[in-house]
């Protein structure tokens, strides 16, 4: 999702909405990112157990 709303909205203008739009998607990919992250540490703790 992120990745098909980027070039879509490099055409538009730097409005509330456009920001509001951008923060919300660098929230969720790094959101994602730390879940990410997160399940390889967990997954590593349980396998060296």
């Amino acid at each position: 999702m992120y990745f098909m709303l980027k070039p879509h909205m490099k055409d538009l203008p730097p409005t509330p909405l456009y920001v509001n739009l951008t923060l919300v998607c660098d929230v969720k990919r790094a959101a994602d990112e730390m879940m990410f992250q997160r399940k390889l540490w967990m997954s590593a703790l349980l396998n060296r157990q």
